[in-house]
């Protein structure tokens, strides 16, 4: 291998692993638990964010909503990640909500920062 070689092998990001996305899916999943970890027998959860997080088997997908002001029959997700175990990411075209409120459509690094920003403010304070 030549010095030419070694440098662009270096500059060019790999592409997400199996592995590497199993991971980030497991963190989000841990990160839910701590924001999320009991039960309530509430229609809705007041202020604390709430977040749904559903894994499909039959396409390998995690979809992750999160409901920052908590949750309710009224209220809608501001910020949801939709991805599957190879790291294709979808949904991350648009802008709003299916309801049409503005939302963030989050990668799965953007998702655990933003889980990792609500467990700091909510549970580690």
């Amino acid at each position: 291998m030549d010095k030419t070689t070694t440098q662009a092998q270096q500059t060019t990001p790999a592409a997400p692993t199996e592995r590497t996305v199993q991971q980030k899916f497991l963190r989000i999943m841990e990160l839910a638990l701590r924001l999320n970890g009991t039960p309530t027998k509430k229609a809705k959860t007041g202020n604390k964010p709430t977040v749904f997080v559903d894994f499909s088997g039959h396409t390998s997908e995690l979809i992750v909503s999160v409901y920052s002001r908590g949750w309710g029959d009224d209220r809608h997700y501001d910020a949801r990640l939709q991805c599957d175990v190879n790291g294709n990411a979808f949904d991350l075209w648009r802008s709003t909500n299916y309801s049409g409120d503005p939302c963030a459509f989050l990668t799965a690094d953007q998702m655990i920062e933003y889980l990792e920003d609500l467990v700091a403010k909510w549970c580690d304070a």
